[in-house]
């Protein structure tokens, strides 16, 4: 009966110890799993910090787009009036309007009444 006792004790122990290296594998397999789940999660993170970046950078380029379009839009308009005028300066009649409007010239004999409202000025 000793021996008995002792194969069973041994099966015992034998079947301890198999449960033990089970539960520890068991145990190494669920912290890879977890270190996987957390590096993962890591990279999203990072990914996602990343994509989020862009699209705000891209948004930013995109509003300082137009601001410069608008300006871009704005001084081609002005140099194109700027251009007209120019030409029309060249034109000797509208050159001598300008200049009798803008410095009260006159021409010889000629007598310039002043016909403004002076009464609202007082």
């Amino acid at each position: 009966m000793g021996r008995k006792v002792k194969h069973t004790y041994q099966i015992a122990s034998s079947e301890k110890s198999v449960f033990k290296k089970q539960r520890h594998e068991r145990k190494v397999h669920v912290r890879r799993r977890r270190l996987y789940a957390a590096l993962f999660g890591f990279i999203v993170l990072l990914t996602g910090m990343q994509i989020t970046k862009m699209t705000i950078d891209t948004h930013n380029l995109n509003v300082q787009a137009e601001e410069s379009q608008q300006k871009l839009d704005t001084l081609l308009q002005k140099q194109h009036l700027l251009a007209n005028e120019e030409q029309r300066l060249n034109d000797p009649e509208y050159l001598q309007k300008v200049v009798r409007d803008k410095y009260l010239y006159s021409k010889p004999n000629e007598v310039i009444f002043d016909i403004s409202d002076n009464s609202q000025s007082k």
